[in-house]
């Protein structure tokens, strides 16, 4: 018998799209897109321990469409594609917590 077969099978992963890379590829801001995850008209999201009132970021297979997000009224960007995203430079709260120091020592 091969290791191969011995091997206990993975575990499906889910990738994530960080609040603030969400917010860069879709126009909106930050107060906007936590209000619309508060009041459950965005799915999906995760949140930390170190913070666990505040979105932090959204699984990749729960983005919404651009259409989607104009039917719930918000100002998104023309050029939003969920399937083509943009990556933006890490804020210093994320750097933060990515390397497990507080945000005033990052």
């Amino acid at each position: 018998m091969s290791a191969d077969r011995d091997r206990k099978p993975l575990l499906p992963a889910r990738g994530s799209v960080l609040i603030d890379d969400f917010c860069l590829n879709t126009g909106l801001d930050r107060d906007t897109v936590e209000n619309l995850v508060r009041t459950g008209r965005l799915q999906g999201w995760l949140w930390t321990s170190r913070d666990p009132i505040r979105p932090w970021s959204i699984f990749e297979d729960a983005l919404p469409t651009r259409e989607a997000l104009v039917a719930l009224g918000v100002p998104v960007a023309d050029d939003y594609n969920p399937d083509a995203l943009c990556y933006g430079p890490l804020n210093d709260d994320t750097k933060a917590y990515l390397t497990g120091n507080d945000a005033g020592d990052a």
